[in-house]
């Protein structure tokens, strides 16, 4: 039979360093995010691979040190939307293996979820420079951001009763019509998005807030066609 070997890959990086924080940290999750959660999909999906144990212990212990030291209290993750994007599409797949194969549920997890309601409250208005609904494009971004399909992806494991569900749903809806699919979410739509989204109601107004260590989001007349948002950045994330 063929013998496979899985080894945990470390990208290095300046970056920067909360001190007061007992994990270690490079400001970068993303760098990551797609070695350690391909290890603990790999051990997940062949659990009966004898090295599959060890596999699933290293990628699902970094994967909580991350939750850990980078989803704030106001579940704003610490990296530019385009990266957190990019680590929430791969924690999304990556945690549907965990439950299918090894019955952990991360998409209950108490981290996860204000990570996946964040991504919600953090969608801007839409941009008349190209008549799409965005992400404010708040350090390495792309204008107008993608990302919709990871929020599409998620609400599709979540029971239809579940409120955060409707809410990444009516997310979805809103960037849908500027979705570039790239890579392999062509993939992972087919296999992982909810067959019928259904009527979905449009989230409660939302206010300003401090988004704890990112910024403050200023809003103004939310959902309306006259919207104001003013993102100002503000606090430890200041990287990538």
């Amino acid at each position: 039979g063929v013998q496979t070997c899985a080894l945990p890959i470390f990208y290095a990086y300046g970056g920067e360093h909360k001190p007061d924080r007992l994990v270690w940290t490079n400001s970068l999750p993303n760098f990551q995010s797609d070695p350690l959660c391909a290890l603990a999909h790999l051990g997940a999906t062949f659990k009966n691979h004898p090295d599959a144990p060890r596999w699933r212990r290293i990628g699902i212990d970094e994967i909580d040190r991350q939750l850990d030291a980078y989803c704030g209290r106001s579940g704003a993750w610490e990296e530019s939307i385009n990266y957190a994007l990019y680590t929430f599409s791969y924690f999304t797949i990556t945690f549907r293996a965990l439950r299918e194969h090894c019955k952990i549920d991360y998409f209950q997890d108490e981290r996860v979820r204000r990570f996946a309601c964040w991504l919600v409250r953090f969608l801007g208005p839409r941009d008349k420079r190209w008549n799409l609904v965005t992400y404010p494009g708040i350090g390495n971004a792309i204008c107008p951001s993608g990302g919709g399909e990871a929020l599409l992806v998620f609400a599709g494991q979540l029971d239809v009763h579940d409120p955060l569900r409707d809410k990444l749903l009516w997310a979805w809806q809103q960037l849908e019509p500027g979705v570039r699919l790239t890579e392999h979410y062509p993939t992972v739509l087919a296999a992982l998005a909810p067959q019928k989204c259904g009527e979905v109601p449009a989230i409660e107004p939302l206010q300003s807030e401090c988004m704890d260590e990112v910024g403050v989001a200023m809003r103004d007349r939310h959902l309306q066609v006259d919207e104001s948002f003013l993102f100002e950045k503000i606090g430890f994330a200041k990287d990538h």
